[in-house]
This record gives C-alpha cells, sequence and structure tokens, in this order.
C-alpha cells in the first residue's frame, strides 16, 4: 500500500493547470483546436465525416480559399524547359577566345572540336526545332520575353559557331587546313538543310515586330551575315539566286 501510495504521488497531476499549458501550446502554434466531446465523437461515428472524409472536405475548402489569400501555402512553379540551359552551355563553350590569355591556339582547336561535334551528331536539328513556338508566336504577334530570350540564345549559338574560322600554325603545319575548310563548309550545309539560314531570314523580315524585343538582335543578326559572306566570293554569291527571282 505504501508503494501504491508513493507512485500516486509521482505520477503527473492532470487538472486545470495541464489543460491551461496545453491550450497555450495551441495558441502559439496558431491553432486553437477544440476539444471533442464523447457526444460528437458519437455523433461523428452515426454518419458524421470521419478522418478521410474531413480532410477531403478540408482540401476542398482549401482550394476554394487559395485566391482570396485565407493561407500561405506556396503555389507549384512552372518548370522552365530543360534545353534552354543545354543551350546556354553550348554559347559559353563557343564563345570566341580571348587573345591576352593563355594557350590561344589550343583554345582555337578545342573550338574547332566542338564545332565538328555539332556537325556530326542531330544537336543542330534539335537546336532548330527549339524556334517552333517562338516564331508562331511571331507571326500571331504575340512575341513575349521569353521567346526573345530563346532566340537570342540560339542567334549567339549560331554566331559563335560560324566565327571559329581561324586556323592555328600548329594546325597547318599538320596538315589540317584542307580539312577544316571542308569541316567549315559542312556546317554551312547543315545550317541550309535544317532550315536554319530560313529562319534567320524570317527573323531579319520581323525585325520591327510590335514588341520591340528584336530590335536589340540588329547587331547579332549583322555579325552571323558577315562571318556566313567571310572568306566567300561575291561573284559567286551574286550568281547564286533561286530560279525565278529577278534580283
Amino acid at each position: 500500500w505504501t508503494r501504491r501510495c508513493s507512485r500516486s504521488h509521482l505520477r503527473r497531476p492532470r487538472g486545470r493547470g495541464g489543460r491551461r499549458r496545453r491550450g497555450r501550446r495551441r495558441l502559439r502554434q496558431g491553432r486553437a483546436l477544440p476539444r471533442q466531446s464523447e457526444g460528437s465523437a458519437e455523433a461523428a461515428a452515426a454518419g458524421r465525416p470521419g478522418a478521410a472524409g474531413g480532410l477531403q472536405a478540408g482540401l476542398q475548402v482549401e482550394d476554394r480559399v487559395q485566391g482570396s489569400g485565407a493561407h500561405h501555402r506556396e503555389l507549384p512553379v512552372r518548370p522552365q524547359p530543360r534545353h534552354h540551359g543545354r543551350v546556354k552551355v553550348l554559347v559559353f563553350l563557343t564563345m570566341p577566345v580571348d587573345p591576352s590569355s593563355e594557350d590561344v591556339a589550343q583554345q582555337i582547336e578545342y573550338l574547332w572540336d566542338l564545332k565538328a561535334a555539332l556537325t556530326r551528331n542531330v544537336a543542330i536539328a534539335v537546336i532548330v526545332s527549339l524556334l517552333e513556338d517562338p516564331l508562331d508566336h511571331l507571326e500571331r504577334t504575340s512575341f513575349t520575353e521569353d521567346d526573345w530570350k530563346l532566340v537570342q540564345l540560339v542567334l549567339t549559338l549560331f554566331r559563335n559557331v560560324l566565327a571559329i574560322q581561324e586556323i592555328t600554325l600548329p594546325q597547318k603545319a599538320s596538315g589540317e587546313a584542307t580539312q577544316l575548310l571542308y569541316l567549315a563548309d559542312s556546317f554551312l550545309e547543315l545550317m541550309f538543310k535544317e532550315n536554319m539560314m530560313d529562319l534567320i531570314l524570317v527573323l531579319a523580315q520581323h525585325i520591327d515586330e510590335p514588341s520591340g524585343y528584336l530590335k536589340h538582335e540588329n547587331l547579332l543578326l549583322l555579325e552571323i551575315f558577315h562571318y556566313l559572306f567571310l572568306g566567300r566570293d561575291p561573284e559567286l554569291i551574286a550568281k547564286v539566286r533561286p530560279e525565278g527571282s529577278k534580283v
């Protein structure tokens, strides 16, 4: 009997003080949850929604108040297309070599290797296909800032690859000059095959589109045409024209 009495004194009292502490804890958490009495529990078991039904109802209410600012749940963020980041990486990899940097000749050789890799696989076809939606928006006069950023990335990439034309002395000494010139012509043929040249002409014709975004790419388009015609015979360029053209 003595042991039972001592154990009963060691037990934590469950009086009003414990209830007050629990109530304060609920208020600090921002929720004052009402206690469920025995009658309410029996009524819920008799026909009211249980735990699953209450959760579903709560979600429905949460959806209804989502636009009213009544709660602070973050809305899902729209993910950006993954191809944009990959094109951006290619743009940085193909940037022109700084003449004041170290191992300039080695860097130029790396650029030629990257140009050859882009010419051999289907990367150009995939990159050109990214312009389908922006060009569609351009025709519908609904060209957005996101469309402009993507077009800018693609044009910058082709400008960088077209600018890879310098042949170093070690490459000339090893007899690679002819192979590199053939590679440059192959890249141009690939641009025509994938209709990239037609897309560049379309963008140049819509330089004054209503949104005004393409006006920022005047210099970029001029650089592309510069590298396209660099080292070409002007007379041969003038002789090549579409059938039926009066120009």
